[in-house]
């Protein structure tokens, strides 16, 4: 293999490995309302309570504070840590190496398809709820999936 050519496949798989790495890590933690479902019920739904909600960009995680009327202030990060997102990372930019070495392979390809196309879904998840991931996974995510899987293929295999 030509040694620019590896340059080029390193530096890609690492870019899709970090973007899409950080959008999955977070699925395992995403469920509808973040700040109602993980928060203390019964402070949640208090008179007077405000909750107030940010998406921290990397990790990618929400943080929810509660503040309460007598001044107490309640906060909770809802998401991965630096290891699990570095290893979602990875997991990505190595299955991106392999599919950039055996392009034929449909299997990788659709492992590495899979993982763009539930990116979207794990943030918008984590930003909003259900339904509304689902429509960024249709509207998006099937898409670059698609533009994905057709650059991806070998020469002779587009159609």
């Amino acid at each position: 293999m030509h040694p620019a050519r590896l340059v080029v496949i390193v530096a890609v798989a690492l870019a899709l490995g970090l973007v899409v790495g950080t959008a999955v890590a977070p699925l395992p933690y995403a469920s509808n309302d973040e700040c109602f479902t993980h928060g203390d019920p019964y402070l949640a739904k208090t008179e007077g309570t405000v909750v107030n909600a940010s998406l921290e960009l990397w990790p990618l995680r929400m943080r929810c504070v509660y503040e309460v009327g007598d001044g107490r202030t309640l906060s909770r990060v809802i998401g991965p840590g630096v290891a699990e997102t570095v290893g979602w990372s990875a997991l990505v930019a190595l299955l991106m190496v392999a599919v950039l070495c055996r392009r034929r392979s449909a299997s990788l390809r659709g492992a590495v398809l899979a993982a763009c196309f539930l990116a979207p879904v794990a943030v918008g998840m984590l930003w909003s709820e259900f339904v509304f991931a689902f429509w960024i996974a249709v509207w998006v995510g099937a898409p670059i999936a698609l533009a994905l899987d057709f650059a991806l293929r070998p020469a002779g295999e587009r159609r």
